[in-house]
């Protein structure tokens, strides 16, 4: 009898060790965890009693923790761009002025002395260089300043087919072939200089992702709320860890840029009350969707 009453103590005492004190030895080594920096939430019990809901409680403990610590990473990134923008936007103003005074002086220069083809083809290349130079500036500008948006009723197909009108002979230099399929008309309520900046930038990626040659499709649709811009190539890629960062301000893996590009096309996007999304696998190509409010 006395071994069988102490057989059912030792049961009883496993048993209530299982139920009770187990779970909360976990909650406790979890505690510790979090004190070292690992938000690892505890694997979810099926306990409905007072241990269920302490792993529950310490669970969602353990998500606002998480939360918070996104939206501190957040705020230091914004207050660490916010910092980036303002140094360049001074040095853009510092930088455009001469800038400015070179391309006029090459221009004099060009129209006083043109000895031969050799001297003009040079004075043109400088004059290339210092244009992509000031649209840096002018991007930096850009990102440092708020916007405002001067709407009014434009042709996005327009805009589409004056953008391939200058991108065309970077275009049939490098053998890309371009496929459209638009309607005849697009009207939106858009900031017509923003948009067609948005349009250039993207479809400028499309070729540099396309050395060597490709092809660039291009589809627009439309509905009676919204229109669609699709652009499709079959370029170089983005690797999946870059792909997130696209939109980052100053993230490029260009050796020439400055990585504005993109982040003002979503910038300018959003202003719109529009949306811009990117799909790419390297070696795949890339498919960038643009959505805008016709209204």
């Amino acid at each position: 009898m006395t071994a069988l009453i102490f057989g059912i103590g030792i049961v009883l005492s496993f048993l209530l060790f299982w139920r009770y004190t187990r779970p909360i030895q976990e909650v406790a080594k979890a505690a510790q965890r979090i004190t070292e920096g690992n938000l690892e939430e505890l694997p979810p019990t099926r306990q409905r009693d007072e241990v269920g809901l302490l792993v529950e409680n310490f669970n969602k403990m353990v998500k606002q923790l998480r939360e918070r610590r996104k939206l501190e990473e957040r705020l230091k990134e914004a207050e660490r761009f916010s910092a980036i923008g303002q140094l360049a936007s001074g040095i853009a103003h510092e930088v455009r002025n001469p800038l400015n005074f070179i391309s006029l002086s090459i221009d004099h220069i060009k129209d006083k002395l043109s000895p031969n083809d050799e001297f003009h083809s040079l004075v043109s290349n400088m004059k290339g260089e210092i244009s992509r130079i000031s649209r840096m500036i002018e991007d930096l500008l850009d990102y440092g300043r708020p916007l405002r948006l001067n709407l009014r009723e434009t042709d996005l197909v327009f805009l589409l087919e004056e953008v391939l009108t200058l991108t065309r002979e970077r275009i049939d230099a490098q053998g890309i072939m371009v496929k459209n399929s638009f309607p005849l008309k697009s009207p939106c309520m858009v900031d017509m200089d923003k948009i067609e900046t948005c349009l250039m930038n993207i479809i400028v990626n499309a070729i540099q992702a396309m050395p060597l040659g490709g092809e660039l499709t291009i589809r627009v649709s439309q509905s009676d709320l919204f229109i669609e811009v699709e652009f499709e190539d079959t370029g170089e890629g983005i690797r999946p860890e870059d792909l997130e960062k696209v939109f980052e301000p100053y993230f490029t893996t260009k050796e020439l840029g400055i990585g504005l590009g993109l982040a003002i096309t979503k910038r300018i996007i959003e202003e719109h009350k529009g949306e811009i999304s990117i799909k790419s696998h390297p070696n795949q190509g890339t498919k960038v969707k643009v959505k805008l409010r016709r209204q």
